[in-house]
């Protein structure tokens, strides 16, 4: 299969108001003119995989990135993430902050924000890579939905071979405690039971949990508090039911594991939700707590 005929297997939503470059060998989609400070985003051709896809994800963001460095340590050094995209093809990404010095390492000659997405295809794999020259397109491209969010949703490969799920039970998984993460019009954690029920506890909160031998209790004092009611998933929709209210909202989710700077794998949770006000559309990040 030809590189171009490869790219027409490709399917996405670019960035609104981006630019989009098409060449022989990558599909390069810029917040601006190619010499010019923003992000960019640069889509290559199947590639072969080395049968690992976190071992792949770090190579692409090593060959993104010879002679810079990490800006942070400890947890905030990387996010390793894996999961699977809403098409249902198994994923892994590297994100980092890095930096990088001056040939006579007296100074520092750039920042930026880099991400290597790489997407299984049977023995292969997509690679994506994407990278924020300034702080303020970084922040500007997570925080704007219909920017890298949206790409990422809505990214298919056509004719893929969907493979079976190794994951636990959606139903399963969502029971436990979830903090917001980063910022945006969401506040507060949910609360997900196993009898069905759950609690948006609000702005002003605290929640913990406690276990004896046989139970995990959930505790939550708020003075916030936002609904109180059923919850029940069907696929990629999870149906929030307001106590007396009989039109259930619902949202599109996806879960996903990080690893923050090799501190262990932690669960995540995305939330795609409309704003009510002014009616446009958000992914909302939450991360479980240890239970």
């Amino acid at each position: 299969m030809s590189q171009t005929e490869s790219f027409n297997n490709y399917s996405f939503i670019a960035p609104e108001k981006w630019l989009t470059h098409r060449e022989k060998d990558y599909i390069m989609l810029s917040q601006s003119q190619t010499n010019e400070p923003g992000c960019i985003i640069i889509i290559f051709p199947p590639q072969p995989s080395c049968g690992d896809l976190e071992k792949d994800a770090q190579n692409v963001f090593n060959q993104m990135y010879p002679g810079w460095q990490y800006r942070s340590t400890g947890e905030k050094q990387y996010d390793l993430s894996k999961g699977y995209t809403l098409q249902g093809l198994e994923y892994s990404m590297v994100e980092a902050p890095m930096s990088k010095l001056s040939a006579d390492g007296s100074r520092y000659d750039g920042f930026e924000d880099g991400a290597a997405l790489v997407i299984k295809t049977g023995n292969q794999i997509v690679i994506i890579a994407a990278r924020h020259t300034t702080m303020l397109a970084h922040i500007d491209c997570l925080n704007k939905y219909e920017t890298w969010r949206r790409f990422f949703n809505s990214f298919t490969v056509n004719n893929a071979a969907i493979p079976k799920k190794t994951e636990e039970e959606s139903s399963k998984r969502i029971i436990g405690i979830w903090t917001l993460m980063g910022s945006g019009p969401a506040l507060g954690e949910y609360i997900f039971a196993a009898n069905g029920n759950y609690q948006l506890a609000g702005a002003i909160g605290t929640s913990s949990t406690t276990t004896d031998y046989n139970y995990e209790y959930l505790h939550i004092k708020t003075y916030a508090f936002q609904g109180d009611g059923g919850y029940s998933m069907q696929g990629n929709q999870l149906a929030f039911r307001k106590r007396g209210d009989k039109n259930p909202q619902q949202v599109q989710f996806r879960f996903e594991k990080v690893n923050h700077g090799d501190t262990g794998w932690k669960d995540r949770l995305y939330m795609l939700k409309t704003d009510p006000t002014l009616g446009t559309r958000y992914e909302v990040c939450y991360e479980r707590k240890d239970r």
